[in-house]
This record gives C-alpha cells, structure tokens and sequence, in this order.
C-alpha cells in the first residue's frame, strides 16, 4: 500500500493557469509514488494586497461600513472566471469548464447574501466572517480538483466548512484531537484523490485571530498529524522558493538553500522573522515525527529543505541568521532597591492579563526588560505598570537572531557574532541566549538590521567557518575578506 504524502500549495502557486496546471502536474506525478492528500489556498496575486483573502477582508470592511462590497465581489467572480477559461481551454469535453463555472457561480452569489446581512446590521460576527474568507479555499479547492479530473488523476474537492460542524471556541487539546481524527477519517474513505479547503470550519474568535494568514499550512499539518508517522511518508509545502535559506535572500544576496534543518530551528526561525511554516504547523508534525520538506512548485525536480525532529546530516553549527522589525523594547525599574520580592512575578501577572505578548526577556532582581511587538497592548497596561517601577520604551528597534541547534553551545559565537554587529551600531540594546540553545539573539536599531545580517551571514555562512573561537575573533576582518 502506497503510503500518504500531504502537500500543501499555496495561493500564488494555483493563482494562474500556468501556475495551476504545474500543480496539477506535480499531483499526478507524485500519485505514481504515494497517495496525495493536496490543501490548497486561496489564489493569490502578485501581492497579499491582490490576493483573493485581502480583496474578501476588503469587502467585510466594506459592508460593515454599509459600502460598495459587490465591486470587490466582481473583481474574485473575474479573477476566477479568466483562471477557469485560460485553464479549460484545450480541454475537449465542456462539462469541466461548466461545473467550475456553476460552483463559482454559487460561492459568489452566497458571499453576496451573507454580506448584504452584514451591511444591513453593520456587524460581522467571527462566524459570518469565516465562512465569507471561505470562498477563497473553495474556489480554488474546487477549480483544481476539476482540473485534475480533465485530465485523468481522479480527485475529490472537500469542502471542510461543510464537514467540521459546530462553532469551535478555542483549539484546545482535544478540539486538535477531535479535528485530526474527523480530518484524517475524511482522507481514509477515499479512493480518489482529496483536494482540500485550507478553512477547516468557524471558529467563535474568528479563524484569522485565533490561527493567523497561515491557517492553511496548519489544517495540512493536522491532516498528517491525524493519518500518523505510520501512514505518511513526509507532509510537503510547496512555495516559489527553493528552500529554507541561511538568511532572507532579498536582504542578503548571498543566502544559500539549507538541505535539512530541525524542527526547533524552523520553528525559531519563523517566531524570529522568516516566513517559513506556521508555528502551530510546525508543533503538529513534528510532535508526531513526520518529516517536513519545503519546495519550489516552479522547480518541482529540486530536493528542498527537509525538517525532521532532529538534525541528521547536518553538523551541529549554526542554521540561519534571520531579523524582525518593528519591536519596542520595553524596560521596568522597580522604585524599591531593597525588599522587592514579588517584583517579577507582578510585573509579568500584567503582562498575562493585557496578553502583551514577549519576543525576548532579561531579567534581575528589581528590573525587567523585554521585547513587544503589539505597542497598543503595552499603552492600556502603562498606567499598572507605572506604580510598580520607572518605565523606559524604545521604539523602532529590531532583533537579529543567529540560529541553530546547540548554537549556544558552540565555542566563541556570541562573542563573534557581538562584535560583528557592533562594527555595524554601536547601539545594542539587549543581549539573550534560549534556555533551550537554538538561538542567540541582540536588538539594535531597524535601521542597521539589513547590514547587520549581511555582517553576521559573511562570518557565519560564506567562509567555511563551522565553529567560531574566541581566538578567531579578531582575525574576522580577513575571514570577511577572504
């Protein structure tokens, strides 16, 4: 019995007739060897801005306000029709042409009615929101599955709004567990192949707020997680990159393609500024040990970058250097010096209530200092905070992270990896190390991150440097020479 592969496309990957077909071409082909289990995203355009999820937020907003939804209705109808006639135009039998016509038909005409309910109220419960941000999935669910079946790969279009019943509250334990085994149970009674809505059913908080942009990621990840190691061979994200790079390659020219990395590093890698997997997909997979692997949908021949629980080829060094913007640092100074105990613990008892969400923390006996990047959760918990110690906020500032399993282990990178930054600014405004030993990581100006990286990237990553000595410190001008 072929075992599963689940692959997860996404929106610019099925956002043209060409890029659709590729998909479709990288389906059949895979059939040959495993059994595809494929989740799909809404299409997207050149920008997440002419994307089909932006132009639906754009039309909730827009009735809300009692607007002109139905232009942006008529925008995703023509997007859709122009991809459904380039894609069906060598096709001999019409009947493929017309089912994807009806259903995009049907979607539109649902949209229309759920929102002119929403403009008459000028309100939008979670509920009404998720099911309207669900016509992108199902357009684009739907399209392909005909798509494969003009063309000989039997498939299935699922339409998971319609499977998962009830209004989630929260993804607790078991909810994931119940998701996963309704999902993997839906995959099982198949024999054709299932092309799958990335939206999984409403959720009470609303599916953006609770999941994020990545929610599509994360229903593939369940999927796997809930067919089990046993059954999967690898669960595979498609995108129109390579890999996983050694560093943002549109700020540092030089980022090469990681073969394999850990789940630990990816998973840091995206908290600390890649768009690399959805953490909560991350968390799915690799907790039931299913290999991860991130691939180009334009050079499908490619091995890309594999993510397993562990690193098995790779030598224990760093992984990537990767940066954030946009973070405040925010720095609490207890007004007592003496007897402060209970400080830390009010301190951060705020922070729990107002759900200020930290990146990075240092801490002593009478201070704290962190980093936030939701400046307007830390402003209504500013008057609180004030009675408890002299508050300091710096804002435009930036966390550049040098990655790996062990990294702080390695011999003399943090002391390298410091005074190279500081040869970029002389502006460093926290140092931290993971309890956990994937990253080492320092704020400092945004404006100096791009430089920063490039800096750290050359000693790191472009001269064979697989374990940095503090001896070798001051020789990095030659190493960034040579």
């Amino acid at each position: 019995m072929k075992p599963f592969v689940v692959q997860k496309f996404g929106g610019t990957s099925v956002g043209t007739a060409e890029r659709i077909a590729n998909v479709a071409q990288i389906i059949s082909e895979s059939a040959n060897q495993f059994k595809p289990v494929v989740v799909v995203s809404a299409t997207s355009g050149t920008t997440k801005v002419e994307g089909t999820t932006s132009l639906l937020l754009e039309a909730i907003e827009s009735a809300v306000e009692g607007g002109d939804f139905e232009s942006v209705l008529v925008l995703i109808h023509r997007n859709h029709l122009g991809l459904i006639k380039a894609s069906f135009r060598t096709t001999t039998d019409p009947s493929f042409e017309a089912e994807a016509r009806n259903f995009l038909e049907e979607v539109c005409l649902e949209a229309q009615r759920t929102l002119s309910n929403v403009r008459k109220s000028r309100r939008c419960p979670p509920k009404d929101k998720d099911l309207v941000l669900a016509v992108g999935e199902r357009l684009s669910a739907k399209i392909l599955s005909v798509i494969l079946n003009s063309r000989g790969t039997l498939a299935k279009f699922i339409d998971l709004s319609k499977i998962v019943k009830g209004n989630i509250a929260e993804l607790t334990r078991p909810v994931l567990d119940l998701l996963r085994t309704e999902l993997a149970a839906t995959v099982l009674e198949l024999t054709e192949i299932p092309v799958i809505t990335g939206f999984f059913g409403p959720l009470q908080g609303g599916i953006l707020h609770t999941v994020g942009r990545g929610y599509s990621d994360f229903t593939a990840a369940l999927i796997a997680s809930g067919l089990g190691q046993s059954a999967v061979a690898e669960m595979q994200v498609w995108k129109e990159v390579d890999g996983v790079f050694t560093a943002d390659p549109r700020k540092v020219p030089n980022a090469k393609v990681l073969s394999q990395m850990s789940g630990k590093e990816a998973a840091e890698i995206t908290f600390f500024g890649s768009e690399v997997i959805h953490h909560f997909t991350m968390e799915q997979v690799m907790n039931e040990r299913i290999p991860l692997r991130v691939k180009n949908v334009l050079r499908p021949e490619g091995n890309g970058t594999l993510i397993t629980p562990e690193l098995m080829t790779r030598k224990q060094e760093p992984a990537a250097v990767t940066g954030k913007k946009g973070v405040t640092v925010f720095m609490i100074s207890s007004h007592k010096m003496v007897n402060v105990s209970g400080f830390l613990a009010s301190v951060f008892d705020v922070f729990r209530r107002h759900k200020i969400v930290i990146d990075l923390v240092s801490t002593s006996e009478a201070g704290v200092s962190c980093t936030i990047n939701q400046l307007q959760h830390i402003e209504f918990a500013l008057p609180e905070l004030r009675t408890l110690g002299e508050i300091t906020l710096t804002t435009n500032r930036a966390i550049l992270s040098l990655v790996g399993d062990g990294v702080t282990k390695i011999i003399g990178a943090a002391g390298a990896m410091l005074n190279v930054v500081s040869e970029v600014t002389n502006e460093i405004d926290m140092i931290t190390q993971a309890s956990t030993n994937v990253n080492i990581s320092c704020v400092i100006p945004e404006k100096h991150l791009e430089a920063a990286l490039i800096a750290v990237h050359s000693l790191f990553f472009e001269n064979s440097v697989s374990k940095i000595r503090v001896d070798q410190v001051p020789q990095r001008k030659q190493l960034l020479a040579t």
